[in-house]
């Protein structure tokens, strides 16, 4: 019941918001009274039409398959909810692999692999995924936990949490995301590569590689492959110390950069969930170090981070009671309901 009330209030705010789409509720079991068990089956529908809203219950689903219908919109209920907040309904929207279509929207759902193949105008927002593969042009990818970016041209990335590399754009904006680990092997052991003509600015780059190159230059600073070339890099803040920067082109003539020598420890506060343990410490060198005077990181820009990826407008109950037998005949139930208005 608890999970019906709140699906059916996000289809009524989904549908105020785009008046000509149906809203259809997707749930495997067949208690559920949903439309459908599986988006395999509403796919296959012919009443399942482009510009469409699936709502993908709490629970375990098999694969998001929507490549047979442009601008399909997917909504789930976010991740970590047993950890950020104490939600009577906490369970998450877990999918397998997911294929999007031009102009589709995927967000609140912990995917296995979320990808488009050459197909434009794609936006991927506020999931969990270790990878997010997109080719073609014009994507949004914000809000994301993740382990890799990859691909993509012309296309707004923004306010993720990455905890591995960002490879492969051209021509886009590369804002307010966090990128820390160790790179990869096949890219030089690089944060970002073969990202060219592109701005990216107010992010925070952390690479926690450890020991030296050939030149006794520590691994740390690694950020950018030879293959970055042609951008506009500013107010970024990064484990390269000062002192190395003039060892690297990559480095030279890039203004109101923090070279900081930034780590783990003396950027994030490294507690609470998986997620919001990626805050910013007060002390931080992030802390209003942005273009527009606000923090660097994915907690700061016009869209910060939302914990647990929970997407706008879904409501979600935070208190149920429910009495364990009736009064004068009759069971009252209470609920209290929270709406993510932001």
């Amino acid at each position: 019941m608890k999970k019906q009330l709140t699906l059916l209030a996000a289809c009524a705010l989904v549908g105020a918001a785009a008046a000509n789409a149906t809203c259809w509720r997707i749930n495997p079991s067949p208690f559920a009274k949903a439309q459908f068990q599986t988006v395999a089956e509403a796919m296959a529908d012919i009443n399942v039409l482009p510009g469409d809203t699936l709502l993908i219950d709490p629970g375990k689903h098999g694969d998001v398959d929507v490549r047979s219908r442009d601008n399909m919109t997917i909504i789930g209920t976010g991740y970590f909810l047993d950890k950020n907040k104490a939600w009577a309904e906490s369970q998450s929207s877990v999918v397998n692999y997911v294929y999007l279509s031009a102009g589709s929207k995927i967000e609140g759902c912990d995917a296995a692999y979320i990808s488009s193949s050459n197909n434009g105008g794609v936006t991927v927002s506020r999931c969990k995924a270790p990878s997010i593969s997109i080719s073609g042009a014009n994507h949004l990818v914000e809000g994301c936990f993740v382990n890799t970016i990859l691909g993509g041209n012309n296309c707004v990335v923004r306010n993720n949490i990455v905890q591995h590399y960002l490879n492969g754009q051209s021509g886009c904006i590369i804002e307010n995301n966090i990128v820390c680990g160790s790179g990869y092997s096949s890219y030089q052991y690089n944060l970002i590569s073969d990202v060219s003509n592109s701005t990216i600015r107010n992010n925070i780059f952390i690479n926690t590689l450890t020991g030296f190159d050939s030149n006794q230059v520590p691994n740390a600073c690694k950020i950018y492959s030879s293959n970055c070339t042609n951008n506009v890099i500013q107010n970024n803040v990064y484990s390269v110390a000062e002192r190395y920067v003039n060892t690297s082109d990559l480095f030279k003539g890039y203004p109101n950069n923090y070279y900081v020598g930034a780590t783990v420890e003396n950027t994030f506060v490294n507690e609470g969930s998986d997620d919001a343990k990626w805050q910013l410490l007060d002390s931080s060198a992030a802390k209003g170090a942005a273009t527009h005077g606000g923090d660097c990181g994915a907690f700061g820009g016009a869209t910060p981070y939302v914990l647990s990826g929970i997407p706008m407008f879904l409501p979600h109950i935070t208190e149920a009671l429910v009495p364990a037998k009736p009064t004068d005949g009759k069971i009252t139930v209470k609920l209290k309901i929270e709406n993510q208005n932001e």
